[in-house]
C-alpha cells in the first residue's frame, strides 16, 4: 500500500478534498434491489506527533468504523439495497478472507500506480479491467448470498498541540507542514466474476471519521460516481 499513501500525501497537500473514481465502461448494476456484502473495514485513526509519526488511537479507530459502517448502510439503503457484513471467521474460512483482502490490497496498489499515479500501464490504456478472480464468490457465500463485495480502506489523523505549532511557524517562514489527513477508497467487486467493477478514493485535509456526520459526507461523496443501474437512462 505504499504508493496509496504517497498517493494521498500528494494529493492532500492542496489543503482541499480531492474525488477521483474509475468504473468498468461497459457494467451496469442489475435494475433490481441488490444485497451488498462488506468485508471487514480496514480502518485507522491516528494521533499525529509533533514529529510527524502517526499514532494508531483504538477508540478513534472504533469511533470511525463504526460511523462509516452506518453511513454506508444508510447510503445503500437509500437506494434500496441491503448491506451484509462479513462476519469474523475461523479456520480455513478465516484464511481464505485473509487471502482475499491481501489480494485486494495489492490490486488496489496497482489501481493507484497506474490509475492515479501517472504511470501508464500500456494494456491498461483507456481500460479498467481489474480482477480477483471468480473464486471470490466464496466472500458472498460466506455472508449468506450477495450480489457484490465492497472494500472499505479509511485512514484519518489529526494533528497533537505540537504538530499545530509546527505548522504555525512553517507558515509564518513561507512553508507548509502537513497535518491531519483523511484518506479512503471504496472498491466494488462483481461477486460472480470478481471484477472489479468500481473503485473511488477521497483525499482531503478536512473533516472528521469518528463524527458520525464527517462519515455520512465521505461515504455520500465517494457513492455519487457508483455505476448506474440497468434501468437507468444514459
Amino acid at each position: 500500500m505504499r504508493r496509496l499513501f504517497i498517493l494521498v500525501a500528494m494529493m492532500a497537500l492542496c489543503g482541499c478534498t480531492t474525488v477521483r473514481s474509475f468504473a468498468a465502461p461497459e457494467h451496469r448494476l442489475p435494475d433490481r434491489p441488490l444485497t451488498i456484502v462488506v468485508m471487514r473495514p480496514d480502518v485507522e485513526v491516528s494521533w499525529l506527533t509533533a514529529g510527524g509519526v502517526a499514532q494508531p488511537n483504538a477508540d478513534w479507530t472504533a469511533s470511525a468504523r463504526t460511523a462509516l459502517i452506518g453511513a454506508l448502510t444508510a447510503e445503500q439503503g437509500a437506494r434500496g439495497n441491503s448491506v451484509r457484513l462479513l462476519g469474523e471467521q475461523s479456520g480455513e474460512a478465516a484464511r481464505l478472507v485473509a487471502d482475499y483482502e491481501a489480494l485486494h490490497r495489492t490490486v488496489a496498489d496497482q489501481i493507484a500506480q497506474f490509475k492515479y499515479a501517472g504511470m501508464i500501464l500500456p494494456t491498461k490504456r483507456g481500460k479498467f479491467d481489474w480482477t480477483l478472480g471468480p473464486g471470490v464468490r466464496q466472500l458472498g457465500e460466506m455472508a449468506g448470498g450477495g450480489d457484490y463485495a465492497l472494500f472499505l480502506y479509511a485512514r484519518d489523523s489529526f494533528a497533537s498541540d505540537g504538530r499545530l505549532a509546527l505548522q504555525i511557524v512553517g507558515a509564518a517562514l513561507g512553508g507548509y507542514v502537513p497535518g491531519g489527513e483523511r484518506f479512503v477508497y471504496l472498491s466494488l467487486i462483481d461477486l460472480r466474476t470478481g471484477d472489479i467493477i468500481w473503485f473511488n478514493l477521497l483525499a482531503s485535509a478536512r473533516g472528521d471519521l469518528r463524527d458520525p456526520e464527517g462519515a455520512r459526507a465521505t461515504i455520500d461523496t465517494l457513492m455519487r460516481t457508483l455505476p448506474a443501474r440497468a434501468g437507468a437512462r444514459p
